[in-house]
């Protein structure tokens, strides 16, 4: 039994060293050698932290061929160094609405890499270049601020000046020529 168990290790680690690694260059022969969908390619979260890929699944055999799309979002390059390059970090699904995805990100991983923990985001190509996330929120919230004096209660402001839909990601391959970035010859 015990030789069966290193046998089957040493096997794991070969035929994960015979695939091919995740790296920029195999990713742009991938997306070139396909047409690809608005939502599909390279981007760049605007915080610059991690460069993602979103590609369209192949049809599996277990699925039937009339199901609706889905696209896995990859992890080219991390900030986070426990993140390895190809990991699958979650996939959108199209909405009713035209440019609008439904997405599941994996936000907690396990010591051995299995997501734990995910979030739900609403997903919308604002353009060809740029992606809009607008996180989901369920369930029931209870304002603190309720439990003071109605006297304090006017006095105290909750919330953010900031717009919703302004967290996102800005794509890099294919390039896209963008409104207002100059041109150098």
């Amino acid at each position: 039994m015990r030789r069966f168990l290193i046998l089957l290790s040493l096997l794991a680690v070969v035929s994960m060293a015979a695939a091919e690694p995740l790296t920029p260059d195999s990713v742009y022969r991938r997306l070139d050698s396909m047409p690809l969908h608005r939502i599909e390619g390279i981007w760049q979260m605007t915080d610059a932290s991690a460069v993602t890929i979103v590609v369209w699944r192949a049809a599996d055999s277990r699925e039937s061929s009339s199901a609706v799309p889905v696209y896995d979002v990859l992890l080219l390059k991390a900030p986070d160094r426990s993140r390895m390059p190809g990991e699958l970090l979650g996939q959108m699904r199209p909405t009713a609405r035209p440019d609008c995805f439904d997405c599941t990100i994996n936000t907690r991983f396990d010591k051995k890499g299995n997501p734990t923990k995910s979030m739900r985001y609403t997903v919308e190509v604002v353009d060809d270049a740029h992606l809009s996330f607008k996180p989901v929120h369920h369930g029931v919230r209870i304002s603190p601020v309720i439990l003071l004096p109605p006297m304090l209660r006017r006095g105290i402001h909750f919330g953010s000046d900031r717009d919703k839909g302004l967290d996102g990601a800005i794509k890099v391959y294919p390039e896209v020529p963008v409104k207002g970035r100059p041109r150098y010859l």
